[in-house]
């Protein structure tokens, strides 16, 4: 038996500990009031900042009354059941007319200042002539704390439920009731005295407070008695111990924290450590934002515990869950197809759990689709399409479409869909109005309809044609959008939609630019195996600008086909490499025999005409005329007595290499559309005699080593980029033997 209480019994009643039915329901601790920065400033009286203001009720069984709260030892092996009043900072005590006692605390007087949140133990009362009850249960408003006279206390975090300006939890009521110290003096809780900050911890071990002779109930059915209010900015936590009598039977008992001896009882309810329901707020998306049907709706939410740690984070959407987080940044996401409210639920390592004041979303299932699409067509359909989990049961619409008529106007043509019916099922109707930049467009159903007839599902609904005006760059876009769009329905109403997301038409330039190469002879491509690189001669192709003097990073062969793609933003002009090594014997492909052709072209042999190629590849010094040198270096490369040609680019006229000399070329190409239609590509008009304009042996066209791709960058054009071949002549090689030979590596 607890010994501080023993003897009270005995003085008092004949203590019989008959176990029935338990009188402790449980204690309960109540958020009352969250301090903000108005009370932290109060004049002579402030709060502490982010104090919060707690009141302790003894939660009992009907027709039970609360007796004492104590802190007891048993004297027979020690336990300790401590009376603990604790907090991990001061506790505030209003310096103007709080007191120990919340009875003794005039009521006229908590409405002044900050005198409500005075910290007390009390029996029942909240002041002289009122009761404290939670706030729910509060029947007469704020009154009489409110209007508070220094206009303070006006704080409404909902972390402390019903704002006290609304519900005080002090009503009207007279009791007598007031604590007797037993083993506990004053000067033990001159911590909650009128002297503020003092203290942060009531201990007691043996003694107690009680109120034997008049019976302490609650206010009402539910029969809590408040015994105390405690203000703090600190982390609150206590353990009490309680003796209740049964006004009915006489029965008492005793309810201890942790140690309970024979005849007593306890609860997890008398020990605590108040917990701070966790603050939780959906950062994203924002009230009111509207999304397109089927479009991903990521939701993210801001959540903290003051007193703790995040456990979990669940969010939903229209009640239903959609997805769990436990790792900041708190996230879920899922596609939206109905209008909805999204909530989050954040729960904290100790249970506590507080939802998020919830945001709308609108879920519209209709957009103008955008349209990206080459610049040389004059003309684009733009669709309006149905998202998302589409609609049903539509029979008609009036459509409202917006553009910009310096950029593009309506052509008149309504191209209809059959994703959502059936073509012939419907007619269009429209009226173009270029001066308010707009087009109203109906849709409906027509005498070929069913009675069951109607718009459901997904897909386009019409596409509306226009054409671009000459102000329209060859590089442009332009917005077209739905100002208003009506929904007729079979059952009857309509529904009015008037934020349809916008579309963009854009258009853009074809820079995949189509190539190939062949050899000049025989038409036969020049190719390359990425997978099997030794079995051909690997030629390099690389995008520059028209003097070779910025190149593109990307290499890349020819296909198989000797077909390449080659993108225009990497260059407007072609590099082409194609090289034969060093030590590589040549007789295969040149031999004496095109020398002996070069000798016919110097004595101008009437009976040898040669084609434009074989004159490129005579001019072996790239000179730009057929010339006895020329003879001399094939002879001598055919015997490897040259490792490469000495040209007139690359070496000067000594024979030495020029400064930043660069390896010879072996292989030189020109374009077909050159060869076809370059004048300078024509054989001269007085062949062999030079014209001035094609080519003779005084004057060999020139194989650019940067070839243009015929693009034109103009802002305003848009050009056709066509497919191009490349002719590959390999210098030296008159007679075109390389056809004759098989694929090496090393020559083919």
């Amino acid at each position: 038996m607890k010994t501080i209480l023993l003897g009270t019994c005995m003085m008092i009643y004949f203590c019989q500990f008959v176990h029935a039915q338990g009188g402790l329901e449980g204690i309960v601790i109540e958020p009352y009031y969250i301090a903000d920065a108005n009370d932290v400033g109060t004049p002579g009286f402030p709060v502490p900042a982010g104090a919060f203001t707690y009141r302790v009720y003894v939660d009992m069984a009907p027709n039970w009354q609360l007796q004492a709260i104590f802190g007891s030892t048993n004297i027979s092996n020690g336990d300790v059941d401590t009376l603990v009043i604790r907090s991990t900072l001061p506790f505030f005590n209003n310096e103007d007319r709080g007191s120990v006692f919340g009875y003794l605390i005039s009521t006229n007087n908590i409405d002044e200042n900050t005198v409500s949140l005075d910290s007390w133990f009390t029996t029942g009362r909240s002041s002289s002539t009122t009761l404290g009850v939670r706030k729910p249960e509060d029947t007469n408003g704020g009154a009489p704390a409110f209007p508070n006279i220094d206009n303070l206390l006006q704080n409404n975090d909902p972390a402390a439920g019903i704002p006290i300006s609304s519900a005080d939890g002090n009503i009207a009521g007279v009791s007598a009731a007031t604590w007797t110290l037993v083993g506990i003096t004053l000067a033990d809780l001159a911590l909650f005295d009128n002297s503020n900050l003092v203290g942060n911890q009531l201990t007691i071990n043996n003694g107690a407070m009680t109120s034997f002779t008049t019976p302490l109930q609650g206010a009402n059915a539910t029969n809590k008695v408040l015994i105390g209010q405690f203000t703090t900015a600190g982390t609150f936590s206590g353990q009490l111990n309680v003796q209740l009598k049964n006004v009915l039977t006489g029965e008492i008992q005793q309810w201890v924290a942790k140690t309970p001896a024979i005849g007593q009882f306890t609860s997890p309810s008398l020990t605590w450590r108040y917990n701070h329901a966790p603050t939780v707020s959906i950062s994203s998306p924002l009230d009111g934002t509207e999304y397109t049907s089927g479009q991903a709706v990521d939701v993210m939410a801001l959540a903290a515990d003051s007193d703790g740690t995040i456990s979990l984070v669940e969010f939903f959407f229209n009640g239903l869950s959609i997805g769990t987080d436990s790792v900041f940044p708190f996230e879920a996401s899922f596609i939206a197809t109905v209008d909805g409210s999204i909530t989050a639920v954040a729960t904290d390592n100790d249970g506590a759990q507080t939802t998020s004041t919830s945001i709308f979303i609108t879920v519209n299932p209709y957009r103008v689709g955008s349209v990206n699409q080459l610049c040389n067509p004059d003309r684009v359909c733009i669709p309006i399409d149905v998202l998302g989990s589409g609609i049903s049961d539509v029979i008609g619409y009036d459509i409202v479409m917006s553009f910009d008529n310096s950029k593009i106007i309506p052509t008149g043509v309504i191209k209809k869909s059959n994703d959502l019916l059936y073509q012939p099922y419907y007619s269009t109707d429209y009226t173009i109005d270029l001066i308010n930049q707009k087009i109203l467009i109906s849709i409906f159903l027509n005498v070929n309809a069913p009675p069951t007839a109607a718009f459901s599902g997904t897909g386009d609904l019409i596409c509306v044609e226009f054409e671009k005006r000459p102000a329209f760059h060859a590089v442009d876009s332009t917005i077209v959008w739905v100002t208003s769009l009506q929904e007729t329905f079979s059952g009857g109403g309509v529904v009015q939609r008037d934020s349809i997301p916008s579309g963009v038409f854009a258009t853009y330039r074809n820079t995949s630019f189509l190539g190939s190469l062949s050899f000049w002879a025989d038409n036969s491509p020049i190719v390359y195996d990425t997978l099997h690189p030794s079995y051909y001669l690997l030629t390099n192709l690389r995008g520059t600008n028209y003097i070779c003097d910025t190149t593109a990073s990307n290499l890349f062969p020819p296909d198989l086909n000797g077909a390449f793609i080659h993108d225009l933003n990497q260059g407007e002009y072609l590099s082409i490499d194609r090289d034969v090594a060093a030590t590589t014997d040549v007789q295969a492909v040149i031999n004496s025999f095109d020398a002996f052709l070069g000798r016919k072209v110097l004595i101008e042999d009437p009976n040898f005409v040669p084609s434009v190629f074989q004159m490129i590849a005579l001019d072996v010094n790239m000179d730009g005329v057929i010339s006895a040198g020329d003879i001399s270096q094939i002879n001598q490369r055919t015997v490897l007595l040259l490792e490469e040609y000495k040209q007139a680019w690359n070496y000067n006229s000594a024979g030495t290499p020029a400064t930043n000399y660069i390896r010879s070329k072996d292989w030189v190409f020109v374009g077909k559309t050159s060869v076809e239609f370059d004048p300078g590509f024509a054989k001269s008009s007085t062949f062999p005699m030079d014209d001035g304009i094609g080519y003779s042996k005084s004057r060999i066209p020139e194989s650019p080593f940067c070839i243009w791709t015929g693009i034109n960058n103009l802002p305003d054009a848009c050009p056709d980029v066509g497919i191009e071949t490349y002719f590959g002549i390999l210098l030296g090689d008159v007679n075109g033997n390389y056809r004759f030979i098989e694929r090496d590596g090393v020559l083919k």
